[in-house]
């Protein structure tokens, strides 16, 4: 398969060798390129100067992954907790088998360039037989004592052709000589073994827990950190020396910076380009604004964003988040606005008890696996010509026909001056598209600020879609265009720009809804009809108005309003309905926030039916729109919110309450 072809491109992983040859690999095309240019015309322009940070082999190597996977398993998926306190007995891992190549042949099918395993989470339990603490694998029942996740998980990955990476928590409430100097040179031997034991590993991730409680070896206290505690100079030294090719995550780096959310969600302006900083677990808080979402074009150094996201509610497996698996909605959306927005997609899929994917995860992998096949089968522009209004230097190796190559290390620019050019290409046919997939050759650095895509609609020019950064790709959706030609307008750039690919596709029906869109629509003939606060704090109107910045809130003056808190609501009319969605308060204030629900409904505002009563789902590190879909559709008129716990203090907030129809 050839290494820009669609379905290479959509995460089917190849060699991890390849990349330690990548740049001369680039070199050598550019170069066979422009003597083959030279022969034919006679004339040969010099590329355009690099602009700005530059990504290193490792950094290519990670953005042509595109999408890979998360395996969360450990004590945590037996006790039913998100974080162990570290005082977890290691029999409870007592599964009979754990499905590392089923897994990893599912990862492979889904399209998944990798998986990444958590090797050590916060509770200090390693997955690997480490010498570094007795708290681990050698204890467990699991193949009696001697099980070793972490190598079957890489055994598997190597089988089935995908890449290997590891994760391992610098937080570690089990050990006792955690926030003490001994413990440094204990997580730096952990760094070493699993560096050293099972191969070439495409990924080092670091979460960015910087300690707190715990149990610590029966302490059982709290124990803080300085900013500088972990020794990573160290640990970056040792990651290069033995895995060269492995890029580091971190909140902020060194190699892929976290996207600044667990929702999966790059910014709409989404640079990879950004300010450096310190950047991991401890380091020093240097992101300002929404850096970490949207990168920052004036930065200095290459750092492309990480989008993990779970495919459940939680991180690991727990049985009554069965019915939670995202749905082909939902995992579009994500991939759109993270491989679309030129970012990587990391996938949790927690492995459950029986140390395999539950069914239901399994099902929404190929359901997005399909789809996405039956949309990358059809390019568009693959007969297509193209013109355009510059050619740097009249070479032809620049000219408008290396968007439609097929091959990302060619690309079409002009000249140093021209920032805005448009490029047009005709289909030859009626050809009905609404996905435009665009690359810029990012080996030269970032440069594209917006563009424009026009269609030629009876017998003119008529936009069709708008969007702001490029990078490694852009993916972008659109309603369906019918057309025999279209125009690619670069409208802001801060260099020339250098567009490697142009592709049109047609996206099937089914995946598009309330996720892909952020627009509240306005409630039009919807009143508050009661509210147990009865104005005290702040009016429920506040939570249907349509806009997030406002805020239902039962805090007066006066002192907090306990939970329970409700409101009820006469939405004017009989409607069927699939759900209701929930956006805590946006002012990036914990206090409030409702995290317990019930959900009421009514025909007549007299007889009520609840119809869903739960958690929110990881809500204090995603703050974002809950969107929670009922069993089966159900008619009302009316509908009652009621939060039942609060995160922080004991009051009940909400910035918008709607449904999902």
């Amino acid at each position: 398969m050839p290494i820009d072809s669609p379905a290479r491109r959509m995460g089917q992983a190849e060699p991890l060798a390849f990349y330690h040859s990548l740049s001369q690999l680039f070199s050598m095309r550019i170069l066979f390129a422009a003597l083959c240019a030279f022969v034919v015309s006679g004339q040969a322009a010099e590329p355009p100067a690099p602009f700005g940070p530059l990504p290193s082999a490792r950094q290519i190597a990670w953005m042509e992954t595109d999408f890979y996977g998360f395996l969360h398993f450990g004590l945590n998926t037996y006790t039913g907790k998100e974080w162990g306190y570290g005082d977890e007995s290691p029999s409870l891992l007592n599964l009979k088998n754990f499905d590392a190549e089923g897994m990893a042949r599912e990862a492979k099918a889904a399209g998944m360039g990798g998986l990444i395993v958590v090797a050590k989470h916060h509770d200090g339990f390693c997955l690997w037989p480490t010498d570094t603490t007795p708290h681990n694998i050698r204890l467990a029942p699991y193949k009696d004592g001697k099980g070793d996740i972490v190598g079957e998980v890489a055994a598997a990955c190597k089988k089935y052709g995908i890449k290997f990476g590891i994760y391992v928590s610098p937080w570690d409430r089990n050990n006792p000589g955690y926030g003490r100097d001994e413990y440094k040179k204990t997580f730096l031997d952990q760094i070493s073994e699993v560096t050293e034991r099972y191969g070439d590993t495409f990924m080092m991730w670091f979460d960015g827990a910087n300690g707190g409680d715990g149990y610590y070896g029966g302490a059982r206290e709290t124990r803080k950190i300085p900013k500088d505690y972990y020794p990573w100079d160290a640990i970056r030294a040792r990651i290069r020396d033995k895995q060269p090719m492995a890029s580091v995550f971190g909140d902020g780096g060194p190699d892929v910076r976290w996207v600044g959310n667990e929702r999966g969600i790059a910014g709409e302006t989404c640079w990879a380009v950004t300010h450096a900083g310190s950047g991991l677990a401890g380091g020093a808080d240097y992101y300002v604004d929404n850096q970490l979402n949207a990168g920052s074009p004036n930065g200095n150094v290459w750092r492309p964003a990480e989008c993990d996201v779970s495919i459940r509610p939680g991180w690991f497996y727990h049985t009554a988040e069965d019915n939670r698996v995202k749905d082909l909605r939902a995992l579009s959306h994500i991939y759109f606005c993270s491989v679309g927005r030129g970012q990587g997609l990391n996938l949790n899929v927690p492995p459950d008890k029986n140390g395999s994917w539950h069914p239901k995860d399994v099902a929404a992998l190929r359901t997005l696996r399909a789809h996405l096949d039956a949309m990358f089968a059809a390019n568009l522009t693959n007969d297509a010509k193209a013109s355009s209004s510059v050619m740097r230097g009249n070479d032809t190796r620049f000219s408008a026909n290396a968007l439609l190559d097929n091959n990302r290390s060619t690309y079409w620019c002009g000249n140093d001056k021209d920032l805005t050019p448009t490029a047009e290409i005709s289909l030859n046919k009626d050809a009905t598209f609404n996905v435009l997939h665009i690359r810029e050759f990012t080996q030269l650095g970032q440069r594209v600020e917006s563009f424009a895509l026009d269609a030629w609609i009876n017998g003119g020019w008529s936009e069709v879609a708008a969007a702001t950064t490029i990078g490694n790709q852009r993916l972008l959706r659109m309603p369906a265009v019918t057309t025999q030609k279209v125009r690619l307008r670069i409208t802001g750039s801060l260099a020339v720009p250098c567009i490697s690919e142009f592709q049109l596709y047609m996206e099937p029906e089914g995946a598009r809804g309330p996720e892909a869109s952020a627009a509240l629509k306005k409630n039009v003939g919807w009143k508050i009809t009661g509210s147990s606060n009865n104005g005290q704090g702040s009016s429920a109107e506040a939570a249907i108005d349509g806009n997030p910045a406002t805020l239902w809130q039962t805090h007066p003056g006066s002192g907090e309003l306990n939970p329970p808190q409700w409101f009820t609501v006469d939405t004017g009319k009989l409607r069927t309905v699939k759900g209701f969605f929930y956006i805590p308060r946006q002012d990036k204030c914990l206090h409030g926030m409702t995290d317990r629900y019930r959900f009421e409904i009514s025909v007549d505002g007299k007889n009520w039916a609840q119809v869903a009563e739960a958690e929110f789902g990881n809500l204090r590190a995603n703050p974002q729109q809950q969107s929670i879909t009922f069993p089966a559709q159900v008619e009302l008129r009316h509908f009652r919110f009621t939060g039942l716990r609060a995160l922080e203090k004991s009051h009940i907030t909400a910035a918008e309450v709607g449904l999902i129809e």
